[in-house]
This record gives C-alpha cells, structure tokens and sequence, in this order.
C-alpha cells in the first residue's frame, strides 16, 4: 500500500532530473538541483519546506513540495499547506497516484494544524476543484511601458533598493498590509528565504535572461514604499508595489521610476499579477486593467470555518506574485 514520506536526497535528485526539461527555467540539470537545494537549506525552508514522496516499497509513484505558510484572514492567524510541483514520474502515469497522494496530503495537514491549503494551479481549476479546492480570482495585467506615466515632478527619492534597505522594505509590508483582508504573513526567516531565492535563481539562469530591478521610495530620507521588478527581455514584471499609508503619490513616483527604468533597458511591455484588491487602484490610476490568468490559478482548500474560501473568492485577487512558492 502506498504511503506518504519525505524524499531522500537520492529520490529529490530523480525527481528533479525529470522535472528539469519542465521547469529548470533554462538553467543546467546541476544548477537546477543546486537551486532547490539552496531553498531547502535555508533557515526558514528546514523549518517549513519538504519534499515528499507517494511511494510504494521502494517505488515513487508522484511526489510534490509542501511549504507551511502563514497569513491572517480578517483577525484570525491561519496556517496553510503551500502544495506545488505535484508531479508523477512518466512510468507511473494514468493510475491515479497524484490523486491520491493529494488526498494524503489534504488528510494529513488539519492534523499538523493548517486551516486549509493553497495551490497555484497551471493545469485549469477542474482537477484540484474534484479535492475540494475552489478557484479563487487570479488575474493579470500586461500594458505597453510607454502607456506608464512618467511623472519626473515628485517629492520623493527614488533609487535602486540596497542591502541595507530590505529592513525598511520588511516594515513596510507589514504595516501597509494590516488593514488586507487576507495577508501572507512574512517573517524576517521568509524574507531571507525569499532573498536567497532571487539570489540562486539569478546567478544559476542564463546570462542576460532576467534582471531583478527593485526600488524604494523616501522622503525625507524615511523610507515610504517599494517596489519589486524584474525585467525579462522584452517586458518588466511587476512582483509587488508596497506604499505606507495608502498614498497614491508614492505609487505614481515608483511606477515613473519603472517606466524610466525599462525604456533604458529597452523594455517594450509592463506585466504582472493584478495584485490584492486594496493594492489595484494604483494600477487602475496608471491606465491599467485585469484579465484572468490562465496559468498559476490561485486555489484554496479549506478545513476551518476560520478560513472562509466564499468569503475570500468575493474580496478579489489576494496574493502578489511575489507569494508564488
């Protein structure tokens, strides 16, 4: 009978050599697995990133990452099972083992204390809505740079965000999102992990196929929101924009800086996730509009009335592209 266990370093590597064609973004197998590894390494990610196995004897049938996530929807801390890269080895193909395996999973987690899990879907909502997951709003943004304002009459400094910055850019999320409906709750362990992340992927891609860009904002030499890019030959994504206090004057001087960023860079296009509901009308200001996403729906199952999904699906969008695991 199959059972649920964590992967082996033996069993990861397999995984991930097969999975490299699929997701290896263009880096070598051996970056690859160096940079999943690096994830797991982390402090936040040995305490809250595993790699686990539906496996038969000694046979793995489908396999999946599972991250411990925490966020605050309305007053309440909830705990979520972040569930990503369910994949079945090839051979093991058409006999149901991801499903059961999922189901595993979705037993197993009220047990270690999750309200519910979450999923960015890239195979449609029908599969994971049959394991009592329901879609939530996911859309995306995608506008010609030019269409950007590009207001250079601010009161503010905006420059290249530094090292020493990412304190200043760590509280800022956390107070400009307590008022969010629904938060991912990110510690100063997540933000480091997130970092490392950006880091590894960065210096593991091909030379020249992504470029993080991100800024922040002063005034007055205190810092007043951020925000996170990425340029990817021909378009600049949007990862997150952050401002204190809710002030549209801040977003119209980051998304100027943005768009004099990528005309240098010879960016064509501005794209993104449309971000969380309280966070949209800076988009809306700057001309832009959603559309659904097809791809990285976002998907919540729920095993607590504290985590209510009806209510959630009616407050729009809920997580930047940065919360992608």
């Amino acid at each position: 009978m199959p059972v649920l266990s964590p992967a082996s370093s033996e069993e990861i590597r397999a995984i991930l050599s097969e999975t490299h064609a699929l997701w290896g973004e263009g880096m070598t197998l051996d970056d690859y697995i160096a940079f999943v590894r690096a994830q797991m390494e982390s402090p936040w990610g040995r305490e809250n990133f595993q790699y686990l196995v539906w496996k038969e004897g000694a046979l793995v049938l489908s396999s999946l990452k599972l991250y411990r996530l925490q966020a605050r929807c309305g007053s309440r801390h909830v705990t979520l099972g972040g569930i990503g890269a369910v994949y079945t080895p090839l051979a093991q193909r058409g006999h149901g083992h991801a499903r059961a395996m999922l189901a595993a999973v979705l037993e197993r987690l009220p047990a270690e204390g999750a309200h519910g899990a979450l999923l960015f879907s890239d195979i449609g909502a029908e599969y994971y809505r049959r394991l009592g997951f329901r879609l939530m709003p996911s859309h995306e943004f995608s506008a010609p740079l030019a269409l950007i304002p590009a207001n250079r009459s601010s009161p503010f400094v905006v420059e290249r965000i530094r090292d020493t910055d990412w304190p200043d850019v760590e509280r800022l999320y956390e107070r400009a999102t307590a008022s969010d409906s629904f938060v991912l709750q990110r510690s100063s362990a997540y933000w480091d992990h997130w970092r490392r992340k950006t880091q590894e992927r960065l210096k593991r891609l091909p030379a020249g196929s992504t470029s993080p860009r991100h800024w922040i904002a002063r005034r007055r030499r205190e810092s007043v929101g951020y925000a996170l890019t990425v340029f990817e030959p021909p378009a600049l994504v949007l990862k997150e924009l952050i401002v204190a206090d809710g002030d549209q004057e801040i977003a119209d001087a980051l998304l100027a800086a943005i768009q004099r960023d990528g005309e240098r860079l010879g960016a064509v296009r501005l794209v993104g996730w449309w971000p969380p509901l309280a966070w949209s009308r800076f988009l809306l200001s700057a001309g832009l509009h959603p559309r659904p996403r097809t791809r990285e729906l976002t998907m919540i199952a729920s095993f607590d009335p504290a985590l209510d999904v009806q209510q959630l699906a009616a407050c729009g969008d809920l997580f930047w592209a940065t919360d992608h695991f």
